[in-house]
C-alpha cells in the first residue's frame, strides 16, 4: 500500500466537514473516497495529520482520479503532504514522480508513450465530455504550449472520407479496439 501524509491546522470537525463537502464519505474517524463504487483512497486522523493509503495496484485513471483528490484536499484544507511514500515511476531522466510531486511530468511522459504506440492505430477523439468528436486512424495531435498540463487542442485521423482535423480545449484520444 502506498501512504500519503496531510498536515493541516485544522480541527477535525472542520476537516470532517470539508471532506464531507468535497464527496468523502465519513465513519469512525475514516475517510474514504469512492469511484464506480470501489474504495480508491481511505484517510484516518492522527494528531492533526491525515493518513492516507491507496493500492499500488491501480490504473492510471484511478491514479489520477486519487491525484485530483488529493489536490482538492490539499488546497481546502490548507495542508502540506509527504508523499514520499507513494512511488509511482520514473521520468525518461530518472527522476521520481509521486501521486502529487511530479504528477504533471508522469502524465505528459505517459501519454506521449501512449499516443506514440497510437500512431497508425483505429482511435477516438473525444471532447471534455467524452462526446466522440471522430473516429479513425491517427496521423497527428498538437498541444497547448502555453499550458504546463498536457492538454490536447487538436488531432488529424484518417477516417473513410480522407484526412479530417479536429480542434478543442482539452481533446482525448483514446484506442478503438474492435
Amino acid at each position: 500500500m502506498f501512504k500519503i501524509f496531510l498536515k493541516t491546522d485544522k480541527a477535525m470537525n472542520d476537516v470532517t466537514e470539508t471532506m464531507i463537502k468535497y464527496g468523502w464519505f465519513h465513519s469512525e474517524n475514516v475517510y474514504k473516497k469512492s469511484k464506480n463504487r470501489k474504495v480508491l483512497i481511505t484517510f484516518s486522523w492522527e494528531n492533526h495529520s491525515l493518513v492516507g493509503t491507496f493500492a499500488q495496484s491501480l490504473n492510471f485513471k484511478e491514479y489520477e482520479f486519487i491525484h485530483h483528490a488529493l489536490i482538492e484536499l490539499i488546497d481546502n484544507l490548507h495542508a502540506t503532504y509527504d508523499d514520499s511514500h507513494c512511488c509511482l515511476g520514473y521520468l525518461e531522466d530518472g527522476s521520481q514522480t509521486f501521486i502529487v510531486t511530479n504528477w504533471a511530468a508522469w502524465e505528459k511522459f505517459l501519454t506521449t508513450a501512449k499516443l506514440k504506440s497510437l500512431e497508425g492505430k483505429k482511435v477516438s477523439v473525444q471532447d471534455e465530455n467524452e462526446n466522440v468528436l471522430l473516429e479513425g486512424l491517427l496521423v497527428d495531435y498538437e498541444t497547448d504550449p502555453f499550458n504546463d498540463i498536457f492538454t490536447i487542442i487538436s488531432c488529424s485521423v484518417i477516417t473513410l472520407f480522407g484526412e479530417r482535423k479536429t480542434t478543442g480545449s482539452n481533446l482525448k484520444i483514446e484506442a478503438v479496439y474492435e
